[in-house]
């Protein structure tokens, strides 16, 4: 049996966790904040909604499946009064859940598989924090990393043991392109899963090591394709480019609270084309990097399958099933701006210029972003993006930071 620990009880988290304990496996669930899990930790369920027939993309064999007692139930969208949708509803019962990081890694039941599922801006914190506690062996992956989100946990992990004067365990640190899942969750003991994506590209930092991810995951998800390095997986992060334009276009309807639908309802014959703009931007910087990355509608295609073929990127994005009820933000002050702009946009421009690369379209956005953050929370919440700089590749060049990705050894020397 493998031991895995989900770090993060968001929507994400607990859908992670859910679904890989109903698998036979031993999860820990942990989350910084006790208040956001003191309702599951009294009896360690967790209630799980998906529509029927998802099982098959689920599980590798629905019929391992544990989910049970499971049952049709129709469910009322918390957003819209009125609007109700039949799911399967199973539960599943985790080993262990606590707010104490402690508690996760001690023990005879420290896990083997470290599968953190919080925002991106959180990934340095999480580094830090688990540091201290990690041993030979064990595997830990981003999900997803965003852009260039192995990289900086690893840059972490490493001072961490450099300042401690000891030798860094024998780990593999690594990302997954995207979140395995699309799912939200209205109350604290449920999380709904809208879609599973049939293929999700992830790769470790050195890339030497992404087998070990892939054998470590093959009993739970087989979705798991191996790429050559972590600069595929960061370059071909959509967050960014479908978040953030979709967020600031419709930031009115935000601002007034009302009900949309974020992807089908988000966009129009127009505005996709300035998502397209951005997208383009990326595939631009990717190819500088001599990285070959699918743009939107061919990305669209490959993670969803075929239900998700359109002529164009915004027939695509109607086309996908896992889209179709997701409901808008109802605040500027969301991780479609705060997560997505400094872990996946600002990234991306800052190495685009490195490589004389100008992205016009998706640094419109960053500035927008920017003040409407600004305004939200009084903090500059960007300060400590991952620019260039910030992750220690301002003085590479191209060869050099390909040569990074792959061994994991700066060229330069530790930073």
């Amino acid at each position: 049996m493998t031991k895995y620990a989900v770090l993060g009880a968001g929507h994400g988290g607990k859908a992670m966790a859910a679904i890989i304990c109903s698998m036979g496996n031993y999860v820990s669930l942990w989350n910084r904040s006790e208040e956001h899990i003191s309702r599951i930790m009294a009896d360690n369920k967790l209630y799980v909604d998906f529509h029927p027939g998802m099982e098959k993309k689920l599980y590798l064999d629905p019929k391992d499946a544990e989910l049970k007692p499971k049952k049709l139930v129709t469910v009322e969208d918390m957003h819209r009064k009125g609007l109700k949708d039949k799911f399967i509803r199973g539960t599943t019962e985790l080993n262990k859940v606590s707010s104490y990081i402690e508690e996760i890694f001690q023990g005879d039941d420290k896990p083997d598989v470290i599968m953190v599922a919080i925002p991106a801006r959180g990934h340095k914190y999480i580094a830090k924090t688990i540091a201290p506690h990690l041993s030979d062996g064990q595997v830990i992956l981003l999900n997803p990393g965003r852009t260039f989100g192995a990289l900086e946990f690893h840059q972490t992990i490493k001072n961490y043991y450099k300042k401690k004067k000891k030798d860094m365990p024998d780990i593999t640190i690594g990302e997954a392109a995207t979140f395995v899942y699309a799912s939200r969750s209205d109350a604290e003991k449920y999380v709904r899963i809208h879609g599973v994506k049939e293929s999700v590209n992830v790769s470790a930092i050195p890339a030497n090591k992404t087998k070990n991810i892939i054998n470590s995951t093959k009993n739970v998800y087989s979705q798991f394709r191996k790429v050559k390095n972590v600069l595929y997986t960061s370059l071909e992060n959509i967050g960014g480019v479908l978040h953030v334009p979709i967020t600031i276009i419709n930031a009115n309807r935000i601002g007034d609270k009302e009900e949309f639908l974020f992807y089908t309802e988000g966009l129009n014959d127009v505005t996709i084309g300035w998502v397209n703009d951005v997208d383009q931007e990326r595939v631009q910087v990717a190819d500088a990097m001599d990285v070959k990355v699918r743009d939107l509608r061919g990305w669209l295609k490959y993670t969803y399958g075929p239900e998700s073929e359109g002529a164009t990127p915004l027939e695509a994005i109607r086309n996908t099933n896992a889209y179709k009820d997701l409901m808008g933000p109802t605040s500027l002050n969301v991780r479609y701006l705060w997560e997505d702009v400094p872990c996946s946009l600002i990234p991306i421009i800052s190495l685009g210029k490195k490589l004389g690369v100008e992205c016009p379209m998706s640094e419109s956005y960053i500035n927008k972003a920017r003040s409407a953050i600004v305004k939200s929370t009084k903090n500059d919440l960007f300060e400590e993006a991952r620019t260039m700089k910030n992750l220690g590749l301002d003085k590479l060049n191209k060869r050099q930071i390909i040569k990074y990705m792959e061994t994991g050894k700066h060229p330069l020397g530790d930073i």
